[in-house]
């Protein structure tokens, strides 16, 4: 063998050399980057993981690092201390369901243009009747013990043991099911209509059977005071629950009436000098749960709401821009409980 060829021999052995050495560097520095990103995840659970690409999670748990100093205030949670979990009523959703257990049995209706509507053939199984209709029939049939009614859904005329009456608003075929406004009830089908002070639960009877029907936006109302910085929650008319708040300085927080329009969890936040905050982020003040008003502030005109918090030292206080803040166990609470469409009466 020649000097030459022994040079090139030897040539190649060190470009091999070189490739393996740098094939190893990259699979040690490929291991190293995945053994972070499952560090990473285990550290933040798949629920966080879940939360970052918008799907809802099953349990409440913060996109930042620490799992429950967003949750409390000053730090780690007392022993006890339960995690909210999305659907969960809380507190304040165990008291709701005792006063509720005292209008059994009951229907929830559904408020559509500030009227009630009920769906019927719940109703009838209640009070003794039933409803002969199926998705896409262009009839209707009610029997009664003492009565056979028909009806066109979406007109107003209806036959009742064939003599011709005029309702006051028609039936609806909607979602599978027959809907009308819960006091159509009176004229259709003879029932006995009796409405609550405030329009939100009625009383149908039918002889000895009663039934209440409970309008599932109305079940709440809240009333905010500005200068008292407090929020109570009304359930049926009646004082349910009572959470602390930071308002807004001066009248940045709105007079009114108003109500419920929107939710979110882990709201971003566009701040008032253009800057993005994303959900979850530890500057950003929206805290854990938005909800929405349709009040608007006096200086910017920006939506009013009521959320969590990053600073839990404010709560208390009457320095916001307009918003109203609770602490983020609160806001989860109130995010699980109150239905969009609740009003919102905010006074000094």
């Amino acid at each position: 063998m020649t000097s030459e060829m022994l040079r090139r021999q030897e040539l190649w052995l060190r470009c091999a050399f070189v490739i393996i050495m740098l094939g190893t560097a990259y699979l040690v520095v490929q291991g190293a980057d995945l053994y972070a990103l499952q560090a990473v995840a285990a550290a933040a659970g798949p629920t966080a993981v879940s939360a970052r690409a918008g799907v809802e999670p099953v349990a409440y748990v913060p996109v930042a690092k620490d799992t429950q100093t967003q949750l409390y205030a000053g730090g780690a949670p007392p022993a006890d201390a339960k995690v909210a979990e999305v659907g969960d009523g809380g507190d304040l959703g165990r008291r709701a369901a005792k006063m509720l257990a005292s209008k059994r049995p009951y229907l929830f209706a559904q408020a559509k243009d500030d009227v009630a509507y009920v769906a019927l053939g719940p109703a009838l199984d209640y009070l003794g009747g039933e409803l002969k209709w199926t998705e896409g029939a262009p009839r209707a049939t009610v029997i009664l013990p003492d009565a056979l009614i028909t009806f066109t859904p979406g007109q107003t005329a209806a036959l009742r043991n064939y003599r011709e009456i005029a309702l006051p608003a028609p039936p609806l075929a909607e979602y599978g099911q027959i809907r009308l406004p819960v006091k159509t009830l009176e004229d259709l089908c003879g029932l006995k209509v009796e409405t609550g002070e405030q329009d939100n639960i009625f009383k149908l009877s039918r002889g000895e059977r009663v039934l209440h029907v409970i309008v599932r936006e109305h079940m709440y109302n809240m009333e905010v005071s500005r200068s008292g910085r407090w929020l109570q929650v009304f359930f049926l008319g009646q004082p349910i629950k009572r959470y602390p708040l930071c308002t807004g300085r001066g009248n940045n927080t709105p007079v009114g009436s108003f109500h419920i329009q929107n939710k979110a969890v882990w709201p971003p936040w566009n701040a008032y000098w253009g800057e993005y905050m994303p959900g979850g982020s530890a500057r950003n003040p929206l805290g854990a749960r938005w909800l929405g008003t349709s009040a608007r502030g006096h200086e910017e005109g920006r939506a009013i709401g009521i959320h969590g918090t990053n600073q839990p030292s404010s709560i208390g206080k009457r320095i916001s821009g307009g918003c109203m803040r609770t602490y983020n166990e609160n806001a989860i609470e109130l995010y699980n409980n109150i239905p969009v469409g609740t009003p919102v009466t905010i006074h000094e």
